[in-house]
C-alpha cells in the first residue's frame, strides 16, 4: 500500500535530444501525458549536443481537462546535475481551455541539458506539444 501511495505522487517525465547540427526538437505528447490530482510535475529533459553556445525559445502547449493551474519553468545544466533557471517561470491560471507559452531567452548560455517543468497548482492540464529551438549567435 505504501508503494502503491508513493508511485501515484511521482513526477512524470519525458526525455529527447537534440542532434549535432540540428537545433531544434518537437516531442509529441498524448493523452497519458496529462498533470493530474496525484502528480505534482511532469519534467521534459531534453539533451543537447551543440558544442556552441546558443539561445533558446521553448513553446508549451497545454490543454485545459478540469479548471487547472499550472507554471511552466525552463532550466538548464552542463552536465546533466544541477539546474539553474534560464528564464522566469511562466503561471498559467486556467482560465482559457488551452494555451500557448512562449519562453525566451537572449541570453547566451552553453548549457547540454534543458529541464522544462510543468507544475500542477490545480486541477488537470494536458501537456499537447513542447518545442525546443536553439540559436546558435
Amino acid at each position: 500500500m505504501c508503494l502503491f501511495l508513493f508511485t501515484g505522487i511521482q513526477a512524470q517525465s519525458k526525455t529527447g535530444t537534440i542532434k549535432t547540427g540540428n537545433s531544434y526538437l518537437d516531442l509529441n505528447f498524448n493523452a497519458s501525458d496529462t498533470v493530474a490530482a496525484g502528480q505534482t510535475s511532469y519534467d521534459v529533459i531534453i539533451f543537447s549536443a551543440q558544442h556552441y553556445p546558443t539561445t533558446q525559445d521553448l513553446l508549451v502547449k497545454l490543454d485545459s481537462i478540469s479548471t487547472p493551474g499550472a507554471t511552466v519553468a525552463l532550466t538548464g545544466s552542463k552536465f546533466g546535475t544541477t539546474y539553474a533557471a534560464i528564464d522566469s517561470t511562466v503561471t498559467w491560471s486556467g482560465t482559457t481551455a488551452d494555451t500557448t507559452i512562449i519562453i525566451s531567452n537572449t541570453t547566451l548560455n552553453r548549457y547540454r541539458y534543458y529541464k522544462v517543468t510543468v507544475t500542477r497548482t490545480a486541477g488537470k492540464a494536458r501537456i499537447n506539444d513542447v518545442q525546443l529551438k536553439q540559436y546558435f549567435e
